[in-house]
């Protein structure tokens, strides 16, 4: 990380260097956007690209990269801002317009709108995105997300089989995804198996594949080994709310009620759905 870092800040140095023996070198600006935008310094990007486009209105990777900071800061650790998301689709509606194959634009704008809720429209960009490079795994892997969004789970398992296919390093993620839409269809087994591969290929990232799989393992009554992948979950990422929320519903079930409240509040804490999870605890219940 800290050789990433030095690489980006000494670029921004270079690029530093370069505006000030050029101070109208619109793309200088932009590079310099990027670095800062790798170090997670958004809003320093934006101004850069601010006065790329004021130097160059053309310049079409401008609109682009500062609709992805303008994402970024509106997607921030789950926490959807939709104002920085709509100057984000503003920016990249202006890429396409000047470049209308511009495929990163449709891609980077169905994400802001698969943030917004507005599923069909992302479908409608990961569609074009698709078209434009029918290689690229992500935009497979998210439009079979927001097709699960939107409850055709058989669409959803058919754009993962084909990032699974497309690029083995996108794998593990598309298989958790995959092994929830089958987990969606009733076909546990099958979403269990999915869970096993994205856990074998990449283990110590495998976080939300853990906890699918508990809750998976939770609901076949194998409550003892929902429990293992629950904690491990945790382990991998004590800020993942979905692990605490399941791990309630199996300690439930386990008639541990200490241990489920400690969960729930948890699970509350890192922004679960209270009104869900109540529901799910009730069930649980009622299922003894």
């Amino acid at each position: 990380i800290d050789y990433y870092l030095s690489q980006h800040e000494q670029a921004i140095e270079d690029y530093d260097e370069a505006i000030r023996l050029d101070p109208g070198h619109a793309l200088a600006y932009h590079n310099r956007g990027l670095s800062y935008a790798n170090i997670g310094q958004h809003h320093r990007a934006i101004e850069d690209y601010d006065e790329a486009i004021r130097l160059d209105p053309g310049l079409v990777p401008a609109y682009g990269n500062r609709g992805v900071a303008y994402y970024d800061l509106g997607s921030q650790q789950g926490n959807v801002i939709p104002t920085q998301l709509q100057r984000a689709i503003q920016d990249l509606d202006e890429a396409i317009r000047l470049n209308p194959k511009y495929t990163g634009a449709y891609y980077n704008r169905g994400l802001a709108y698969d943030d917004l809720g507005q599923r069909q429209q992302a479908i409608e960009d990961y569609d074009e995105a698709i078209r434009l490079d029918p290689g690229l795994a992500s935009a497979y892997n998210n439009r079979g997300l927001a097709y699960d969004d939107l409850g055709e789970f058989q669409r959803a398992i058919e754009d993962f089989d084909e990032a699974i296919r497309l690029e083995p390093e996108y794998a593990s993620l598309a298989h958790t995804n995959r092994g929830w839409a089958y987990d969606a269809l009733g076909q546990l087994q099958r979403a269990i198996e999915d869970y096993n591969e994205a856990i074998r290929l990449k283990p110590e990232k495998a976080s939300l594949a853990y906890a699918n799989r508990g809750l998976a393992y939770a609901n076949l009554g194998q409550l003892q080994r929902a429990k293992s992948d629950l904690d491990e979950a945790i382990r991998l990422d004590p800020g993942l709310a979905q692990a605490y929320a399941s791990s309630a519903f199996a300690n439930t079930l386990l008639n541990d009620d200490e241990a489920a409240q400690r969960d729930v509040e948890w699970a509350i804490k890192l922004g679960y759905d209270e009104r869900l999870l109540n529901a799910a605890i009730v069930q649980a219940k009622r299922s003894q």
